[in-house]
């Protein structure tokens, strides 16, 4: 008896090592990503500066966070600033979240509700 309770701890603790699998969404995003990181100096023409690979990778951390496993691809978008922006266009509502070359995010939810909007440093609460 003490055996097989061993051994169901060990497949526990095994288990618990197992690296989750990634976000349905997640490859697509990184492609997008990806993308965005190849675009050269003044890529709309009027200036706009390359996108910065620390952004793109505050933006994915985030996304790891916060989006559920089942989202919907976002819509990922360069700025001229060098941030990114990552937007969700549903019938239920729009939501866009922008990442800034200094650290900060604003956020923006719309729905048939209203409006919520919302800025802060990215990895702090913006309740």
């Amino acid at each position: 008896m003490a055996e097989k309770a061993g051994a169901k701890r060990a497949k526990m603790r095994s288990a618990r090592n197992v690296p989750p699998a990634p976000a349905d969404w997640f490859q697509d995003t990184l492609r997008k990503f990806v993308q965005l990181l190849d675009l050269p100096p003044n890529w709309d023409g009027y200036g706009a500066r390359e996108v910065d690979p620390a952004v793109v990778e505050q933006a994915l951390r985030v996304l790891l966070e916060v989006a559920p496993p089942m989202a919907p691809v976002p819509y990922v978008v360069p700025s001229p600033a060098g941030g990114v922006q990552v937007e969700w266009h549903e019938p239920i509502g729009d939501i866009e979240i922008e990442f800034k070359k200094d650290g900060t995010a604003s956020f923006c939810m719309e729905t048939d509700g209203g409006a919520l909007e919302k800025s802060a440093p990215v990895g702090v609460s913006c309740n």
